[in-house]
């Protein structure tokens, strides 16, 4: 991720440089996802990791968690904290 100006990453995402720098001083709220997902392919690096870092939930995740049964839903949340818990 290192070696990307913050003009370029604003190029990149159709935003104007001194917004970056705004977002990476906490001045400014995230930006949106679209946004965040153009930085990610600059960056390369995952659009989801991106986003969560960024303090949201990635749109396709978030419906497609809401859309599992609530057994489903309880499960998966057990795996990831399972996960969590095994890296601690």
């Amino acid at each position: 991720m290192a070696g990307v100006s913050q003009r370029k990453l604003a190029e990149a995402a159709g935003i104007d440089f001194t917004y970056v720098s705004k977002i990476e001083n906490n001045v400014y709220a995230s930006p949106s996802e679209e946004t965040l997902i153009k930085m990610a392919e600059l960056l390369q690096v995952e659009k989801d990791y991106l986003i969560l870092l960024a303090g949201k939930i990635p749109s396709d995740l978030k419906e497609d968690l809401l859309a599992l049964p609530y057994e489903q839903f309880r499960r998966v949340l057990a795996l990831v904290r399972k996960v969590k818990e095994e890296r601690e």
